[in-house]
């Protein structure tokens, strides 16, 4: 599904979660980049600046906190997800449809991580 016009979401990547984590969720953000839905993708940490060279090879940003990734937001909404977050298949679908409707809050769960007790990471969308 097509983003709805002008709806694009700014990303905002948080701990928990390695290098490695990190990666993964930004390839998997790219399709919807390509597609028009991601505008931009900022990682929040502390630590931000060890991965500066990781999040720039990805074409994504650092901030050294939540607020400060926010306050240079330019989307309209905001994903806030971990690291670890894996979206399910039709995560697209489904925000380019929350969009359309204009509501607000909308909890993405994630693809369960293996392991008996393992829980599925979830991401929030938000209008900024």
């Amino acid at each position: 599904m097509a983003p709805p016009s002008g709806a694009m979401l700014s990303v905002i990547v948080t701990p928990p979660g390695g290098p490695d984590d990190i990666a993964n969720l930004f390839a998997r953000l790219v399709p919807a980049a390509v597609d028009g839905l991601v505008r931009e993708v900022f990682y929040a940490a502390p630590d931000a600046d060890q991965l500066a060279p990781l999040c720039e090879e990805a074409g994504a940003r650092t901030a050294t906190s939540l607020e400060a990734a926010r306050g240079q937001a330019r989307g309209p909404w905001l994903l806030i997800a971990p690291a670890t977050f894996r979206p399910a298949e039709d995560w697209q679908d489904r925000v380019g449809a929350h969009l359309a409707r204009g509501s607000g809050v909308l909890k993405l769960k994630g693809i369960k991580p293996g392991g008996l007790f393992a829980r599925a990471p979830t991401a929030e969308l938000r209008p900024l």
